[in-house]
């Protein structure tokens, strides 16, 4: 990782730009990488690839005009650097991956190459809905936004010294409208829309999953409105359930689909399952679904089947996925009458044996 932020370094390019980006990804899934920040002795080690990463980010936001300039990025370059810069965040959530004097250079950094992959989306229309299979990777930019927004560091405002900052503030924020350019919300709106308004059949089972959680931890924390707001993204919740009633009415549901990997017949990722009872739940509470609308309660039903499937399955179960399918069919048990529990009665025995 150092030896290729090095030579970006000395010859800054898009092509390198995109692949340093695709690293931090992979840094951060894997196992072996885990390992090793939780040895003391590796420590030293660490602190220097936390800085030459800020480095990259410094090199990549003095470089992101030209890049954008000379290359046409695609949603799909947005997805990458996206997935790289949650990646780091989630490094720093872990174990305090950048020390707060880091973050002093690192934030303004990272928010100035957003202003710019900002204003080159808007610019070039990128989140104009094409039904193209790009929905993957609107919910890497929408999954980022979120994540970042949340995201605390330190401000420092222009204190020149960490000791004196004791503001915290959201990574991502400042970003406000102008003539010219949009705001964080603004993208994020465009984000949802684009969603909403994808066809179906653009899905996969996995995104479709992701969708759901995502929507509802945002609405959940407040970032997503389900009323017409101006001072962050809004859902309209006829909209949503609509679409989740088409989602419900095709093959998503039923049969589990994963972009370029084949399953085994009769298979159900559990995680996606865990996605779906997440969001759900949360639409329910929410009363974005309705439990007295026989099409909602479909929706509902559907899930209950797949949860017994799984359950009847050799797929792996782990007691959070679990403890997540109990939250969600505890919650139908409550709210359906008596004659429409057997399924989600059935689901949970399974779930407790």
């Amino acid at each position: 990782m150092t030896s290729k932020i090095d030579e970006f370094q000395l010859t800054p390019s898009y092509g390198r730009f995109l692949e340093i980006s695709q690293s931090l990804k992979n840094l951060k899934e894997s196992v072996y990488f885990q390992k090793l920040k939780t040895n003391p002795q590796h420590q030293p080690q660490l602190d220097v690839l936390a800085k030459r990463i800020a480095d990259f980010w410094a090199q990549a936001q003095s470089s992101i005009e030209e890049f954008i300039q000379n290359k046409r990025i695609t949603l799909r370059d947005i997805a990458k650097i996206s997935y790289s810069l949650i990646a780091c965040i989630q490094l720093d959530a872990d174990n305090d991956f950048f020390k707060t004097e880091d973050w002093k250079d690192l934030r303004p950094v990272i928010c100035k190459l957003m202003r710019s992959l900002i204003n080159c989306i808007h610019k070039n229309n990128l989140l104009a809905v094409d039904n193209r299979k790009n929905v993957g990777n609107v919910l890497a930019l929408l999954s980022w936004i979120s994540k970042g927004i949340k995201h605390r560091v330190s401000d420092f405002g222009k204190e020149s010294s960490a000791e004196v900052s004791s503001k915290q503030v959201g990574l991502l924020s400042g970003f406000s409208r102008t003539a010219d350019n949009p705001s964080l919300i603004d993208i994020a709106q465009s984000a949802i829309i684009y969603l909403l308004n994808s066809q179906v059949a653009v899905f996969d089972t996995r995104q479709l999953g992701k969708m759901v959680m995502q929507f509802g931890r945002m609405i959940t924390a407040g970032d997503l409105g389900i009323q017409e707001s101006d001072n962050k993204p809004w859902i309209d919740p006829a909209t949503l359930a609509n679409k989740l009633v088409a989602f419900s009415k095709s093959s998503l549901m039923t049969q589990y689909k994963e972009k370029n990997h084949a399953q085994a017949q009769g298979y159900f990722n559990p995680v996606t399952l865990d996605n779906l009872c997440e969001g759900l739940l949360v639409f329910f509470k929410k009363q974005v679904l309705v439990w007295a609308n026989k099409e909602h309660e479909t929706i509902a039903v559907k899930v209950a089947y797949l949860i017994t499937k799984i359950m009847d399955s050799a797929s792996t179960v782990d007691d959070l996925n679990r403890k997540q399918y109990k939250k969600f069919l505890q919650e139908a048990i409550t709210n359906v009458p008596e004659e429409s529990r057997q399924p989600f009665n059935e689901a949970m025995k399974k779930v407790n044996s």
